[in-house]
């Protein structure tokens, strides 16, 4: 079998770009789904806003509610909505990715796979991050969910590539490492910033990446992953 990696695909929300607003806007809407008695905050999140096109914050909180079954009180709506407004106001790409980027595309095919809301993401194309990837799949798009298999094996065939020349860069251990590898493609960790503004646990031990240059050696090496 050839297992030269041949294709890479990223995780989009604190591995290419992330919001220096001082509240986690799905972090503070956690918060409020917790006080009105739902369990399980995240998946519903993810359900209720990042698998379908929704024209804004205000039209997924309902979906959200609905997802989680309980009802937020008005204030606390609108206090979501506006730590949501504030962080899209304050996202930004860190500095390593479009030139690692515009190098790692001449020698491999690139694609982008998110869970992600529909809206607030006019950054994606006037930063010109979008143009840099072969091929683009979120999960409002697809209605696929990392760590779905189906939304790497999508994203993989996308690529025009199969899953072991593939290696998955993300910031999430659950839905981006040990979903890619699953799934049947390698992985690899990045922890930006320390890790400050992810919010999943990892588990001990596992490798892990800072930034792009450090992904770049890593293929420049042949490392193993």
């Amino acid at each position: 079998m050839d297992v030269r990696i041949r294709g890479l695909l990223f995780d989009l929300w604190n591995t290419l770009l992330a919001s220096d607003a001082p509240v986690n806007p799905v972090l503070e809407l956690g918060r409020r789904l917790r006080e009105a008695g739902a369990s399980g905050w995240l998946p519903a999140i993810e359900r209720g806003m990042m698998m379908r096109p929704l024209g804004g914050i205000e039209e997924a909180l309902p979906e959200v509610e609905r997802a989680a079954g309980i009802v937020l009180e008005p204030q606390a709506r609108r206090e979501a909505a506006r730590a949501w407004q504030r962080a899209s106001e304050k996202v930004a790409l860190f500095s390593d990715v479009l030139p690692a980027l515009d190098r790692l595309r001449d020698r491999y095919r690139l694609g982008l796979l998110s869970n992600t809301q529909s809206f607030d993401l006019e950054f994606l194309r006037s930063s010109g991050l979008e143009e840099r990837f072969h091929s683009v799949r979120y999960s409002w798009q697809t209605a696929l969910l990392k760590p779905d298999p189906r939304a790497f094996a999508e994203a993989t065939a996308a690529l025009g590539l199969q899953p072991h020349e593939v290696l998955m860069v993300g910031d999430n251990w659950r839905d981006d490492v040990s979903g890619a590898r699953a799934a049947g493609l390698r992985a690899v960790f990045i922890r930006r910033r320390g890790g400050a503004l992810s919010h999943r646990e990892r588990p001990r031990g596992e490798p892990f990446i800072d930034d792009l240059h450090d992904l770049e050696r890593l293929l420049a090496a042949g490392e193993p992953l």
